[in-house]
């Protein structure tokens, strides 16, 4: 009977620490997510800005070349479909 309680006392002990480490990589792991979360975030905003930079430029002189015509158009349109 006594090994028995030491058998249940020594899973149960074997239980709570997994569950702890468990725990404890759930929340390294929700940490990591939400600093890649804030870094996407981040980025998305700088290349969208940047986009933003380059579109104007494109509107400031309407006289380009042809490539650059085209360039330009598209990223207009990109930026149109980032914006909604």
């Amino acid at each position: 009977m006594e090994g028995q309680l030491r058998e249940a006392n020594s899973a149960r002990a074997a239980f709570e620490s997994a569950k702890a480490r468990m725990e404890q990589e759930a929340a390294l792991m929700q940490q990591h997510n939400d600093w890649l979360r804030a870094e996407l975030t981040k980025k998305s905003e700088e290349l969208l800005g940047a986009r933003k930079v380059r579109l104007a430029r494109c509107r400031e002189y309407p006289a380009v070349t042809l490539l650059q015509s085209a360039t330009c158009r598209w990223m207009y349109y990109n930026a149109k479909t980032l914006e909604e």
